[in-house]
């Protein structure tokens, strides 16, 4: 029984990540007058972790210090291949520049990636000239 009402509140408190990124898993089993060490017994019975939620929800710029304000979506649009090569495609590339900016992409070819990279570096460096 405690274990359906333990795996709703998880569920629950992973929602809660998304539109408060700082709740902490204690205050938030207050509201559900559920004991904190008895729930964390029964996270670590099934290999849980906040510190996996987090950085779930924080993504690669959060956890390398970079805030939730300093993030931002563009989407980059690259220009089509003259030669598209079928089954070349990469998926869930992760692309960290030195400035600490992270940048996923799901789905995309080698020249795409390289493309955006460029594109990155050009508008970073006229920015900073």
């Amino acid at each position: 029984m405690a274990s359906g009402l333990y795996a709703s509140i998880w569920e629950k408190y992973k929602e809660a990540q998304h539109s408060n990124p700082t709740l902490t898993l204690k205050s938030f089993l207050e509201r559900f007058h559920v004991r904190y060490k008895g729930f964390r017994r029964w996270m670590a019975s099934r290999g849980l972790t906040v510190r996996a939620v987090k950085h779930q929800e924080a993504g690669p710029s959060l956890a390398s210090g970079t805030t939730k304000e300093q993030q931002m979506f563009l989407q980059f649009v690259p220009p089509s291949p003259r030669y598209p090569v079928p089954g070349k495609v990469l998926s869930s590339v992760t692309v960290v520049f030195p400035d600490g900016v992270s940048i996923t992409i799901l789905e995309c070819s080698c020249e795409e990636v390289v493309a955006m990279v460029d594109t990155y570096e050009r508008r970073r460096s006229a920015k900073e000239a």
